[in-house]
This record gives structure tokens, sequence and C-alpha cells, in this order.
């Protein structure tokens, strides 16, 4: 699907900048996106859903800045070297007990 290739770079950059965002539901970006949370969700073919969700971020910057934090905080956990580094020995000694 197209508009999910973006996803994997695009995420977790605005996430380190502390950016409040609006994403659609596909795929994998669920997990990533906590809803209320870490940003807000929009039904892929619900553009009205996006535009009111836009809107609201516009209208309520306590709301991009509370989200722009718990985005930030999410990613400084999850996209760090030793978490990473945690996830591969996991993987690796899973496949190696295979």
């Amino acid at each position: 699907e197209q508009w999910e290739n973006l996803s994997p770079l695009l995420f977790p950059v605005a996430m380190f900048y502390s950016m409040a965002f609006v994403a659609s539901s596909l795929g994998g970006i669920p997990e990533l996106i906590e809803e209320e949370v870490t940003g807000l969700l929009a039904a892929a073919d619900q553009p009205v859903d996006f535009a009111e969700k836009i809107v609201r971020l516009l209208a309520q910057p306590d709301d991009v800045r509370r989200l722009g934090e718990s985005a930030r905080m999410k990613a400084l956990k999850i996209f760090n070297s030793q978490n990473i580094l945690n996830q591969f020995e996991d993987f690796y000694q899973q496949m190696k007990g295979k």
C-alpha cells in the first residue's frame, strides 16, 4: 500500500522531534502510534476524519504539546540502541532454539 511506505522512516523522526501528528490506521502504524497518547489515527479512506483531527490539533496547542511529548518519550524508549540490541539478541536466541 502506497500510504504505508513512509512510516518506517517518518514516524520515528517526527516522534524524536516531539511532533504531534495524524496518521492513517493502516498496517503496522497503530502499533507505533497510540490513539490519543502518541498521536491521532484516522481511517485511511476517510479524508473528513483526517481533516477533523488536523483541525483539532491546530485549535488545541495543549494537545499538540502533550501528544508530542508522549511520542518523544516512546521514541526514546523503543528506538534506542540498547533496546534494539536486546531485541536482536532475543530474536537470535529464539531462532537458535528452533
